[in-house]
C-alpha cells in the first residue's frame, strides 16, 4: 500500500469531513479510494466506447453495440447518495 499527502483548499477539506462525518466513508482515504475507482471505470468505459464510435467513418455502429454500451454503463459505481440528499 501506497501512503499520499495531500494539501487541500479549505472548501475541499470541509466537504471531505461532511463525507466521512456523515458515515458514509470511514476515513479520508476510504472517500479517495471510491473517487478514484470510480474515475477509473469511468475512463474504461469511455475508452471501450471511444473505440467503438470511432469506428463511425468506417462501419456505423449496430443495435447490438449501442446495447453492450448501456449495459456497461449501468456497471459503472453508483455514487453513495443517500435518498434524503438526492
Amino acid at each position: 500500500m501506497t501512503t499520499l499527502t495531500i494539501t487541500l483548499p479549505d472548501s475541499l477539506a470541509k466537504w471531505l469531513n461532511r463525507q466521512i462525518g456523515s458515515g458514509r466513508y470511514a476515513s479520508a482515504g476510504d472517500y479517495i479510494q471510491d473517487l478514484i475507482l470510480r474515475d477509473r471505470h469511468i475512463a474504461e468505459f469511455v475508452s471501450c466506447n471511444d473505440r467503438k464510435l470511432g469506428g463511425f467513418g468506417e462501419e456505423a455502429m449496430t443495435e447490438q453495440d449501442v446495447r453492450e454500451m448501456i449495459e456497461a454503463a449501468r456497471m459503472l459505481p453508483l455514487l453513495r447518495i443517500p435518498a434524503n440528499e438526492e
